[in-house]
């Protein structure tokens, strides 16, 4: 297998506006409104020029119950631009998108692998260069399950783990 190249991200939060304590002048306040929207434009701008073959979204994306119709409208161009270039996708699911489920009126492109850290799952996702094994844990993760699912694995098979971190109420 070539050489896969992936970009990881995730915590976003685009239906939300970083907040900062105390008062801020109304030329920053605009840019710290904008900042999730733009940081997605980022990554995607990123995926695009260093020509990976997989983008990661490990959660923490969006809350559909609460996105604006343009923060949905983003992430489908996003997701569609990215596919457009042969880049395939994974989104893991996190506490905003459990929130709030993906519109049925959205479809999105094949390329997106939507996984949820409900369970312990492994998936193979197809990659321009080669399939990659993506093995998603809850959290806590059972590690005694997570190894007999994926060992014994091929010496030339790129395998990524995800798992959600805790919630404050978790921990």
């Amino acid at each position: 297998m070539d050489r896969v190249i992936f970009l990881h991200t995730g915590e976003l939060w685009l239906d939300r506006p970083i907040r900062v304590r105390g008062g801020l002048p109304p030329s920053l306040a605009a840019r710290i409104l904008e900042a999730p929207r733009r940081t997605m434009e980022r990554i995607c701008q990123v995926a695009l020029r260093e020509d990976v073959d997989l983008v990661v979204f490990s959660g923490n994306m969006i809350d559909c119950s609460r996105a604006s119709p343009c923060d949905l409208d983003l992430l489908v161009k996003t997701f569609d631009t990215l596919a457009r270039s042969n880049i395939s996708i994974v989104w893991m699911a996190g506490e905003a998108e459990e929130r709030g489920p993906w519109p049925a009126e959205l479809p999105l492109t094949d390329s997106v692998y939507v996984l949820s850290a409900e369970e312990l799952q492994q998936r193979q996702i197809p990659t321009r260069k080669g399939p990659v094994e993506i093995l998603v844990c809850p959290s806590p993760c059972p590690w005694d399950a997570a190894r007999e699912a994926l060992l014994p694995h091929k010496p030339d098979q790129l395998v990524i783990g995800l798992t959600r971190s805790q919630s404050a109420e978790e921990l």
